[in-house]
């Protein structure tokens, strides 16, 4: 993974409707928001848009973002990671994303919202990852309680 953009930002300035309410947090408190292009054999393939509680998620170290954020988080972190909610939706998407992907206007892309939980049921990371629909795939496994 490549990161290609970091800041700290409140929760209430995200271009995340609501965002405080869904990462359980007040609108006063800081997220980080990290772009990332994920890569497979060099091809760009997913764009990744992270917003993660600063107070639950310290990332000191951009570094940790170009590799998998789950295994910094519980083998760094020594947090446990529960279980997550997640969203599919085909979209085309803008010209950034675009450039990013190296695909041409009017190519859709997967957009996959992804809500994560640790154990102690707080979310610490909202994503929004725009796959590429050529590398696209989707498994599901079930689980009955």
């Amino acid at each position: 993974s490549q990161v290609v953009c970091y800041s700290r930002i409140k929760a209430k300035d995200s271009p995340i409707k609501g965002l405080p309410s869904l990462l359980m947090i007040s609108i006063s408190e800081n997220v980080h928001y990290i772009r990332r292009v994920r890569f497979i054999n060099n091809e760009p393939v997913a764009v990744q848009d992270m917003y993660i509680p600063e107070n639950r998620i310290p990332i000191s170290d951009l570094k940790v973002m170009e590799h998998s954020f789950f295994n910094y988080v519980e083998k760094v972190l020594h947090l446990k990671i529960d279980n997550g909610s997640t969203q599919v939706r085909i979209v085309l998407p803008d010209k950034e994303i675009q450039n990013y992907l190296k695909i041409a206007d009017e190519e859709p892309v997967a957009l996959i919202e992804h809500l994560s939980y640790l154990n102690n049921r707080l979310p610490f990371e909202l994503s929004r990852s725009y796959q590429n629909y050529r590398r696209f795939g989707i498994s599901y496994v079930n689980k009955y309680l």
